[in-house]
């Protein structure tokens, strides 16, 4: 199960009333979603946090137990995150200390290799591949390179003291010979959202040929895609997306099979090719969790092996819908139960009216006078 761009508010922009709503929807959203599906792994691809990268520490702890308590998993479900630009700033705006917390917090270095049930997932900081030799691009860069040496060593495709027990560290235990799955938070180098794919590819539902390990399943549409207007805007490397510079360091070095991002906040499908010989990755961009960001939130179900995959998107209420619910039903429900009452003022008021009226009639004015 994957997500994205969950963005709990703060206290500096953040207002009572949007997060007793819009957090609550999506507390009770998946935790559901972990009832029905019951998935093996929930992988959240950044921007946990709205005000990371401003909070202090008591701040910091106070959203972290928030988002623990909201995102809780059950026993046997593995939690996978990747730091956002919100989590720890953008990189100008990057410190150590802001760093170390948000790794101390979920056990993250910049560059990580999970193994889990066979599949190989890279994990990187995209705030860390801005190339300028900082303190954070710098380990990131000893860390990316370690992976690809156990990758590689996996492959065979190294041998000898490369791959001896000292090198690879962890024990010298290898992850599986199978190609990797990339996951950050900035996408991979585009100009704009008009190379994103707006419908199914290959037909929802079609049969895969034995060992082809394209999309079995996609449901892809343009509903939370980029609108048009915004389709053409050019997005700027190392703010909107990373550098082509970094797109193809990581793809080289760790030649992936799949890439999930976020940060955009739209949904987008594409394909692409990057350094190395490596043709026609396909990247998912994940839209937004929030009804903050994005008028119908959605999330991602994979299921994946060491050749295939099947990715499916699964639909959360618009708010759109619930607004007009609300809007149409609380009248509603409350003429329902109120309307005994209605019934009984009114038939009272129409008692009283046709008591005046009838006192009034010109031959009750006689009767009396007569009496």
């Amino acid at each position: 199960m994957l997500l994205a761009d969950t963005h709990l508010l703060g206290w500096r922009q953040g207002h009572w009333f949007d997060k007793l709503r819009r957090e609550w929807q999506m507390e009770r959203a998946f935790q559901t979603s972990l009832f029905l599906h019951r998935p093996q792994v929930v992988i959240i691809l950044g921007d946990l946090f709205d005000e990371g990268k401003w909070a202090d520490d008591f701040e910091f702890r106070h959203h972290l137990a928030r988002f623990r308590r909201m995102f809780r998993v059950p026993d046997g479900t593995r939690l996978l995150v990747v730091a956002g630009n919100h989590d720890i700033g953008f990189h100008y705006d990057v410190t150590q200390h802001k760093v170390d917390r948000f790794e101390a917090a979920f056990h993250l270095p910049a560059v990580q290799l999970v193994s889990i049930g066979g599949v190989n997932f890279v994990l990187a900081n995209s705030v860390a591949f801005e190339g300028d030799g900082c303190f954070l691009c710098r380990r990131a860069r000893v860390e990316l390179a370690a992976v690809s040496n156990r990758l590689r060593c996996a492959f065979g495709i190294r041998l000898g003291d490369a791959c001896s027990e000292e090198a690879l560290g962890g024990g010298g235990q290898l992850p599986p010979a199978t190609a990797p799955i990339l996951l950050t938070h900035y996408p991979l180098a585009r100009l704009d959202e008009s190379a994103c794919d707006t419908v199914a590819s290959p037909a929802e539902g079609a049969a895969a040929a034995p060992g082809d390990s394209r999309d079995k399943v996609e449901i892809i549409d343009g509903e939370d895609s980029a609108p048009a207007a915004a389709r053409q805007t050019r997005l700027r490397p190392r703010w909107d997306c990373l550098s082509a510079e970094a797109s193809d360091t990581l793809a080289e070095a760790v030649r992936p099979r799949l890439a999930f991002v976020g940060h955009t906040h739209w949904s987008c499908r594409r394909r692409l090719s990057l350094a190395g010989g490596l043709r026609n990755l396909t990247e998912y961009t994940l839209p937004s969790f929030s009804w903050r960001n994005i008028n119908s939130p959605s999330f991602l179900l994979l299921t994946v092996s060491g050749g295939a995959h099947s990715v499916a998107k699964c639909r959360m209420p618009r708010e759109s819908t619930v607004i007009g619910l609300y809007t149409y039903g609380v009248p509603i429900v409350l003429l329902w139960f109120l309307w005994p009452c209605l019934l009984s003022l009114a038939a009272s008021v129409c008692w009283h009216c046709a008591s005046f009226f009838t006192a009034q009639a010109p031959w009750r004015q006689a009767d009396d006078k007569h009496l």
